[in-house]
Formats: structure tokens, sequence, C-alpha cells
């Protein structure tokens, strides 16, 4: 007959505790209890295991009204289009764990900016079999973010706009020195000759009609200049705009041009932008008053507008805000162009490239364009070659 074993012994035997099992239990209960994240199981296809406080706390639903539907649902419908819970559950399949921040749904339908971090589980051979996904609301340092970011942006506007202010008042200063100074000049010295003796009827006559020619074309100097003025003051508020209506009423105001040149103009897909109402028509006028101005000889004029979104690097650095997209606006024509060395010149106020037998105007149009652009935090730039027509490229920030 055996020995029976000392009593300790048996009993220890008996009740030997699962320590793995017991460490898996609290840590399963130090998950569900915290609340500051939303932690949560995924099975392989993105199907919820599991639920926590936090993740109730953050997204809105209930254990019993989230657990087996899949994660997608968080999303939205644009993130569901481009399919990023797919792609994030791919990068942590290939990768290991896959980070992510972007805006989310709650089940009332409002978005808090998360962050996120998905990791992929593995059994003991190593095949994954399924995900942990864990979430933090971060939405109230994105607010801040967003908030040094506009703060940031308005100092660079109004430092921008002062910059512009500057150059106005350059440009202004060689406006009075010089392009309305000569045709007082002018009109001195013709008056001064219908003074001398023995003049001609015909002479007098001349002399009378060089004076009206110089002061028809100062009184369209200082127009132009009140004009120009005017373009920062007529708006007070920026408004949601559609830039087909905008054109809209500019072919209207141009018909009669456009009729007795044949012009024609095709636009489409303009864009909506948040803008000011009479700077952008002063800027579509200008643009397609040049274009039929400017027009080949016997060649009706014919003129495109096409709209592209562009991000960073592919816009110009003058841009006073290169972080967010803008529309590259094209008007092309067939016209006379120019030389390309000429392209910044021709923005510069009342700067004409053609001699001034060749048409009329003030030269006054394209700094206008400019100065919209500008007001509206964009920028514009031209290209062409002499009898190959013309390109304006107006880069204007596209709306949230």
């Amino acid at each position: 007959m055996s020995e029976r074993p000392p009593a300790d012994k048996l009993q220890l035997g008996n009740i030997q505790p699962d320590y793995t099992r017991l460490a898996e239990e609290k840590f399963g209960k130090m998950i569900s209890e915290v609340e500051d994240y939303a932690i949560f199981l995924l099975d392989t296809n993105g199907t919820i295991q599991s639920w926590n406080k936090g993740a109730e706390k953050i997204k809105g639903y209930t254990a019993d009204e989230i657990i087996g539907k899949n994660f997608r649902q968080f999303y939205t419908s644009e993130d569901i289009k481009n399919e990023l819970p797919e792609k994030l559950l791919k990068a942590a399949e290939e990768y290991g764990k896959a980070a992510n921040e972007g805006w989310r749904q709650r089940k009332d339908g409002s978005t808090f900016w998360a962050s996120v971090v998905i990791t992929a589980l593995h059994d003991e051979k190593g095949s994954i079999i399924g995900f942990s996904k864990v979430t933090r609301d971060l939405t109230e340092r994105k607010k801040y973010e967003d908030h040094l970011l506009n703060s940031a942006f308005e100092l660079e506007s109004k430092n921008h706009e002062l910059e512009n202010l500057n150059a106005e008042l350059s440009a202004f200063a060689y406006v009075v020195s010089h392009d309305l100074k000569e045709p007082i000049r002018k009109i001195r010295i013709f008056a001064g000759r219908q003074l001398e003796p023995d003049k001609s009827p015909e002479e007098l006559r001349l002399y009378t009609q060089k004076i009206l020619s110089s002061a028809e074309h100062m009184q369209a100097l200082m127009e132009s200049v009140l004009l120009y003025s005017r373009i920062s003051n007529e708006d007070t508020e920026q408004e949601t705009i559609a830039l087909t209506d905008i054109l809209d009423a500019v072919i209207n105001d141009l018909e009669i041009t456009i009729n007795e040149t044949h012009a024609k103009i095709v636009a489409p897909n303009l864009p909506f932008i948040k803008g000011f109402r009479f700077q952008l028509h002063q800027l579509f006028l200008n643009l397609l008053s040049n274009a039929i101005k400017f027009a080949k000889p016997g060649i009706p004029p014919a003129i495109t507008i096409t709209t592209t979104l562009l991000f960073n690097s592919h816009l110009p650095a003058e841009l006073p805000a290169k972080n967010r997209p803008h529309y590259r606006i094209t008007f092309a024509d067939n016209g006379i162009g120019f030389e390309q060395d000429q392209a910044d010149k021709i923005f510069d106020v009342f700067k004409r490239l053609k001699p001034k037998t060749d048409s009329t105007g003030t030269g006054i149009g394209l700094s206008i364009v400019k100065k919209v652009a500008i007001n509206h935090f964009g920028y514009v730039t031209a290209e062409a070659q002499p009898n190959q027509g013309a390109q304006f490229h107006v880069f204007l920030p596209a709306m949230d």
C-alpha cells in the first residue's frame, strides 16, 4: 500500500493557479475601464469584436449596438469612397501597425478629430488573427492648431497686404509724376502755340484738337486711377460665388463687342469660390476685353477658360498661402501675344506694350486683374509668344 502524500502538497497541486489567464483577465478588465481612449478588437475583415468604455464615450455606441458591425461606419463618406478603412488594415497587415489622423463620425452624426493606431495581432504561427484599434479624440488640439494656422495666415496676409499697399503708393507716385503730367505738358505747349501770332485757322484747329485729345487722355487716366482705387473698397464681405454667373454677366456687358468681332468664348466647369463679386467681375471683364482687343487682324477672337485644381509644389511661390489648394483659371486666346520677357511688366499700372497708336486704353486693365487676384489671396501670371496668343493664369484659393 502506497503512502498518502502530505495534505499541504495535495491541496497545492489541486488549486495551482493559471497566472496567464489571471493576467489576461486583469488586462482585459483594465482595457474595458479606460475612458480616454477607444480600445477595441477587430477580426481580419474589420468586424468589431470588443468594446470599452472609452469607445462608448468617444463614439456614442454601446457594446450591444456596435459589436458585430464593421468599423467602416466610423469613417466619413469621402474616406469610405477612397477605401481608407481597407487601406489602413492593409498597411497594418504589411507593416505591423498603421497610424492615421482624420475626421470620424459619432453615432449622432457629429464628427471628431481622431488619432488612430491599428496594430496587427498574430497567433503562435505568425498568422494574422485580427487587429487592435486605439482611437483618441483630439478635436480640441485640432481646433487649437487650426486657430494658430489661421492666425499665422492672417498675419502673413496682413503683411502681404501692406507690401501691396506700398507697391500701389509707388505706382501712384509714378502716375502723378509722369502719366498725368504728360498730357498737362502737352496742353500747355499747344495752348502756348495758339497764342503765337500769325497762326492759320488750320494750325489753330490742329492745336485745339491736340489740346482736347490730351484732356480726354488725362480724364481717362484719372477715371482709371479712381477705378483702380475702388477695387478694394467696393465689396465689404466675401460671398460664395459661381464664376459661371460672373462670366455670364461679363458676356452680357460685352455683347456688342463680341457680336462685332465674332468672338467665341468657351468656359466649361467654372468653379464656385469665396470672393468679392464686383472685383471678380472686373477681373473677368478686363481679361476678356484684353483678349478681344489684341486679336489678330481679320481673325475672330477665340477665348478658352479652363480650370485646374492644384496643390503645394504646383503653385507659384508668390502665393501667400501655398498650404491650401488653389484653382488655376486659365484664359487662353489666339491673339497677337507678346514677348515672354514682358510677362511681368504688363501688370504694372498704366503699362502698355503696344504703341499708343495701335490700340485705345490706359493700360490699367491688367493692373486691376493683378490687384483683384491679390485681394483674394491669389496671384496671376502670363505666358505668350508673338503671334501665338497669350495665356493668363489666375490662381484663387479653393473653398474648404
